[in-house]
């Protein structure tokens, strides 16, 4: 059957009633498929819109544990944001966020009671000594380290008088013998001389005493000492006792040797330097 290039025949013209119920087919599919696609699209418009309102609630709401920044954080304009977070009622500031107010320059200060100092009270000033104030001298280290000694004496010297010449006695003390050496009580001089060389001076001494050798060197203990000589015992031999006396380069020797009748016999050794 061929409805194109010619007239209707009676054929065509009895196929007409059966193609109009195919074409309402077809445009009913074709408004069901747009249907669907509508509600598809609405369908993906309302996903997309929940997911993001979702995304806006997640970033706007805070995190667990930053309450704190939340209420102490500032709005654009420098002033603390009102938050019921920061712990004053909800629309309300906290006391901690609200500004100080700043006197400007017509603003007179309000004056305030008289704060009471130390040095209105006369008690406390009475019970403050004014040397608290006062700042002690320095002392230098040297002072602080060594206590002040007092200016030392001269030491006398056991040679007095000019220079003595050389010379040998028997049974007496030589002339020019050191008169800081004293002879020992109830004793005999046997021999005696004394030796000037170079400013030293030798001088020496023998003799007997009824007195035991102990007190004899008790005694020079005590006459040295006041010379400033210190004793120390000496070697010595044969029995007998000696004790050497120095001070610095000076020494005085005596060596006691017992007698038969109690008493002893005794030398004197001095090697002293000259007086300047």
């Amino acid at each position: 059957m061929a409805l194109e290039g010619g007239p209707p025949t009676p054929e065509n013209l009895d196929m007409l009633p059966s193609l109009a119920p195919a074409n309402s087919q077809i445009r009913g599919s074709e408004v069901t498929a747009n249907t669907r696609r509508l509600r598809l699209a609405a369908a993906v418009g309302a996903l997309a819109l929940l997911v993001a309102v979702v995304i806006v609630i997640a970033l706007t709401t805070p995190a667990p544990g930053t309450s704190g920044a939340v209420g102490s954080s500032s709005s654009p304009s420098g002033q603390p944001s009102a938050s019921p977070l920061a712990g004053g009622p909800a629309g309300l500031p906290s006391s901690s966020a609200r500004p100080t107010p700043t006197p400007g320059a017509g603003d007179e200060p309000i004056p305030g009671p008289p704060v009471p100092t130390a040095s209105d009270s006369p008690d406390t000033a009475a019970a403050q000594p004014e040397s608290a104030t006062e700042i002690p001298p320095a002392v230098s280290d040297s002072a602080a380290a060594s206590p002040t000694l007092p200016p030392s004496v001269p030491v006398p010297a056991l040679l007095s008088g000019p220079v003595p010449d050389s010379a040998t006695a028997q049974n007496k003390v030589v002339d020019g013998f050191p008169s800081g050496i004293p002879v020992a009580a109830r004793s005999t001089v046997s021999t005696s001389d004394i030796t000037v060389e170079n400013e030293r001076v030798r001088a020496s001494l023998t003799a007997t005493t009824p007195t035991a050798g102990t007190e004899v060197l008790a005694e020079y203990d005590a006459a040295l000492a006041t010379y400033g000589f210190n004793p120390a015992e000496a070697p010595a031999v044969g029995g007998s006792t000696a004790r050497e006396y120095n001070r610095g380069a000076e020494s005085v020797t005596v060596t006691v040797t017992p007698t038969g009748s109690g008493g002893s016999g005794y030398t004197i050794l001095a090697l002293l330097v000259l007086p300047r």
